[in-house]
């Protein structure tokens, strides 16, 4: 039971390494089902969408409700079930890229991000095209079964930032040097935390884009903050579902701050 407690006064997770996994793969094998035969269609958000998106996040909760009932779930795609304020939460992106997805292209994710009263304790983001797979379980990061050492991976390439899809339609935002977009916020924060990108600048987001980023960025000591505060992000301010008021900084450990000195506002 979610309340039962393991050892040492540590809380027992109602949905161990194996259970995420095994989620996102089955949700990957749907995605991979559809890709590039899909069609899109306009959510009631205004969003793309498309029907493997809905597809995946019903799988998805039909398997938690099997195996840990007391989970609630908040996704992208359908209402909020259980209680999200307290408690085990499961934030479930179904595809995470959708844009990326039906346009063929291979960096669309599946993301799932376990809380516990608002706190992410793990994540795994699941890229099937790549057969890529980061998961971030008991503090620790795996980047394919291989252990991520704290701070990440140093990059032996020159350094870049991943920024999100409308970037350059914010000209009071400037940043020096190169910026990379692929997509996907979740992806962009496993990069991040893995070590293969200095930093990526989130746009206003919901709590499934992020929450499987914030556990796999925990796990190796990374930063997430506000852009235009610095202070952390408090995923349980999330938790009501609405998208969050600033843009949001992730950045590897310690490195959060120099960004952002980076990042010029224009008047």
């Amino acid at each position: 039971m979610p309340n039962e407690r393991a050892g040492r006064g540590r809380i027992r997770q109602p949905l161990d390494a194996r259970a995420l996994t095994r989620l996102a793969r089955r949700a990957g094998a749907i995605g991979l089902a559809s890709f590039r035969r899909v069609s899109a269609e306009r959510s009631h958000a205004g969003s793309i969408v498309t029907e493997a998106d809905r597809a995946i996040e019903r799988q998805v909760r039909a398997e938690v409700a099997a195996i840990a009932p007391g989970v609630a779930v908040i996704g992208e795609e359908l209402p909020a079930t259980g209680d999200v304020a307290a408690g085990w939460t499961l934030a479930v992106d179904p595809i995470d890229g959708t844009d990326a997805y039906v346009a063929g292209l291979p960096t669309w994710c599946i993301s799932l991000g376990l809380l516990h009263a608002g706190t992410p304790v793990a994540g795994v983001v699941y890229l099937p095209s790549f057969d890529d797979l980061y998961l971030a379980h008991g503090g620790v990061l795996r980047w394919n079964g291989a252990e991520v050492p704290h701070g990440g991976v140093t990059p032996q390439h020159d350094g870049f930032v991943l920024a999100y899809s409308e970037f350059h339609r914010r000209p009071l935002l400037r940043l020096r040097g190169k910026v990379r977009a692929l997509g996907s916020t979740a992806y962009h924060l496993s990069l991040v935390a893995r070590g293969a990108a200095e930093a990526a600048i989130v746009g206003r987001v919901h709590l499934w884009d992020i929450a499987a980023g914030k556990a796999l960025l925990d796990a190796v000591g990374g930063e997430l903050v506000y852009l235009k505060s610095g202070k952390p992000v408090d995923l349980a301010t999330l938790l009501g579902g609405a998208a969050s008021r600033d843009f949001m900084l992730a950045a590897r450990a310690g490195s959060a701050e120099k960004i952002r000195q980076r990042i010029r506002r224009r008047a």
